[in-house]
């Protein structure tokens, strides 16, 4: 980029034509190489730390929950910035399912949830830093606004509004609009109509006689 801006400005040297050619070629190798190395950077701190806690499996440390899978929890000790994983299958007081829209695991039995962002006091079971991987077990659990433990009250109504009946729908209170066109029927049945006129009503007149 620098040395475009040099070209462009007349500066004297910079990008030459050949490189210019090649510019999108040459922009995703320098990404490539970044995010490699930032990989490489990442990895190696996290053998680092898992090595420093090699030592001190079965202490106990306080973390927050950051992740939430079907297959378990994973906990940041705030300490040292290490994540590891709490396998569900070490969450034996209750059975666990993975609510993925409210980001949490809730228990069936007792309804205990362990939801994002709640504190967890974790003990090290495990530390392996060849593949940087921990392994916590949960010993307490500091719930956030979000839940935590067992389901609460149901909200309560506003007031003037009418309660609803489980397994009753409640009634629309619209109208439905009619379909019909044309003028209005009327409610009354109206008499049936003759099919023939009436025949006039003749007077018979006496024929006198001649």
């Amino acid at each position: 980029m620098h040395r475009g801006l040099i070209r462009g400005l007349g500066f004297g040297g910079g990008l030459s034509p050949e490189e210019a050619v090649r510019f999108d070629e040459i922009g995703e190798h320098i990404s490539a190489t970044e995010r490699r190395a930032a990989t490489a950077e990442r990895d190696a701190r996290d053998r680092y730390v898992v090595a420093y806690l090699e030592e001190r499996v079965g202490a106990v440390f306080e973390g927050r929950i950051t992740g939430v899978t079907r297959f378990g929890l994973f906990v940041r000790l705030p300490e040292t910035g290490a994540d590891g994983l709490v396998p569900i299958r070490s969450l034996t007081d209750d059975y666990y399912i993975h609510d993925e829209r409210r980001h949490c695991l809730a228990g069936r039995r007792h309804g205990r949830r362990y939801t994002l962002g709640d504190g967890a006091t974790v003990r090290l079971v495990e530390a392996e830093a060849v593949t940087g991987g921990l392994l916590f077990e949960i010993i307490g659990h500091e719930p956030g606004q979000a839940g935590g433990g067992p389901p609460g009250k149901a909200r309560p109504r506003p007031e003037g509004r009418p309660a609803k009946r489980p397994g009753v729908p409640r009634k629309s209170l619209k109208k439905k609009k009619s379909t019909r066109s044309g003028p209005p029927r009327s409610r009354r049945a109206s008499a049936p109509r003759s099919m023939t006129a009436p025949w006039p009503a003749f007077r018979s007149t006496p024929i006198s006689r001649i």
